[in-house]
């Protein structure tokens, strides 16, 4: 039985630092992401021809763990002349479309459920 413990005790550590690795590696992705898009449409050319400037990243996030399934959005564009808003997500990858579908409903879902906060946070008149 001492055999199969040490055993598992080599193998697993390996394995739990391999899945840390790549969790942090995913993670860097997606933030190199995130501000690569942020940075698009921050004073730039883009933002110039397509009106739309970056606000800030995360919008609601103070809600995102408020109840299970809740999600949020990464960027918050903002098109001042047409008073309209783009909640943007940003994926390095997808492995299962559904669930990523799900999870952008229910960001969705969370800003319908918040436009009039986020209306008095930001002090922009947001029409859902």
């Amino acid at each position: 039985m001492d055999k199969l413990k040490e055993k598992y005790k080599i193998y697993s550590i390996p394995s739990a630092r391999e899945r840390i690795g790549d969790a942090l590696e995913e993670d860097k992705k997606h933030h190199t992401l995130v501000k690569q898009c942020a940075k698009s449409f921050a004073q730039t050319n883009l933002s110039q021809r397509s009106g739309y400037e970056f606000y800030f990243a995360e919008p609601l996030i103070e809600f995102g763990s408020a109840k299970k399934g809740n999600h949020t959005f990464d960027l918050f564009l903002y098109n001042e002349g047409e008073n309209r808003a783009i909640f943007v997500e940003c994926k390095s990858s997808i492995t299962d479309v559904r669930k990523t579908l799900k999870e952008v409903e229910l960001s969705r879902d969370l800003v319908l459920e918040k436009t009039d906060y986020l209306s008095d946070t930001i002090d922009i008149e947001l029409d859902p």
